[in-house]
């Protein structure tokens, strides 16, 4: 919970009011909150400084295209004012597996951009994050499948994944292996992420994307 008096610091200048903290869970701490000026806002602050200007900057640069805007920030304090965006539906929400993959593809074929100044950014050499990170856009693409895994791991979540890689590997022209090694790697991360916020990991899904690793040999 961040303090009162710490958020009295933007209320005035930024012409804030009406907060209320999201469940969010991450070191990071979010609210939602309107603007003056702005409108339906969020106030993002970041536990990470160097999170908080990496994100100021890889938002500045897309400027709204397929993000939210940046509309102020303190990075010394971590803290950032960017747009609200409420949606109806999620992803998942769309019953069609080859409909889901057809939006992700389309998305994905429009979603990068190379930086003014590549500098400005780490690379995946020095940071494994999704935000504002300099790197393949191929990085996109097991995240995209990690939110295709069931609560549980049977025989038709094999098929339904399997099915997912081999699309998606021909729909982006992706070697098949890359994927699934990529995938591997980021659902360990997504579970090692788990326990760095205190939850339990679930083993059952990291040993199912070892099991697609494998296959690859």
């Amino acid at each position: 919970m961040v303090k009162a008096e710490f958020l009295h610091k933007y209320i005035q200048p930024w012409g804030l009011s009406e907060f209320t903290e999201m469940s969010y869970r991450t070191a990071n701490t979010l609210y939602k909150c309107e603007s003056k000026q702005r409108g339906a806002c969020m106030l993002k602050i970041c536990s990470d400084k160097n999170e908080a200007k990496n994100q100021f900057n890889t938002l500045r640069e897309y400027n709204g295209k397929c993000f939210c805007k940046t509309y102020n920030a303190d990075i010394e304090n971590g803290v950032l004012l960017i747009e609200r965006i409420d949606y109806e539906n999620i992803l998942r929400c769309v019953d069609d597996l080859d409909e889901r993959l057809s939006i992700f593809c389309e998305l994905f074929r429009g979603l990068h951009i190379k930086p003014a100044d590549k500098s400005l950014y780490p690379t995946y050499l020095d940071w494994v994050d999704p935000k504002g990170v300099i790197g393949d856009s191929v990085f996109d693409i097991p995240r995209f499948i990690l939110n295709e895994f069931d609560n549980s791991i049977t025989n038709e979540s094999y098929n339904k994944i399997t099915y997912i890689i081999k699309t998606l590997s021909i729909k982006l022209e992706v070697d098949e292996s890359d994927i699934r090694r990529l995938l591997y790697v980021e659902t360990s991360m997504a579970y090692c992420w788990c326990v760095e916020d205190g939850m339990t990991p679930n083993m059952d899904k990291v040993l199912f994307a070892e099991k697609l690793l494998q296959e690859v040999y």
